[in-house]
């Protein structure tokens, strides 16, 4: 999958719309060792033209975790004490 998200992107890197819809999707799917490496590759790839959007996906994509971990939790802790 790693693989394919570097290929789309450098596709899409002309529009900066484009790039932020791909990069987005390619978090989305992304197991969280590829996100490491997707991140790490974005940014030396694209940093000085779209530092700001990776920065901002790559922080939007964390909180979402977060908050998808947390509400997992709160499921198995309502789940168990009836």
């Amino acid at each position: 999958m790693y693989e394919l998200c570097k290929n789309v992107l450098e596709k899409v890197s002309f529009d900066k719309t484009l790039f932020r819809k791909e990069l987005a999707k390619a978090i989305k799917w992304s197991n969280p060792d590829e996100k490491i490496l997707l991140e790490a590759w974005c940014r030396s790839a694209f940093g000085q033209k779209y530092e700001k959007e990776i920065t901002e996906i790559f922080r939007n994509s964390n909180q979402a975790m977060i908050i998808t971990d947390q509400e997992n939790a709160l499921r198995l802790f309502q789940g168990s004490n009836p």
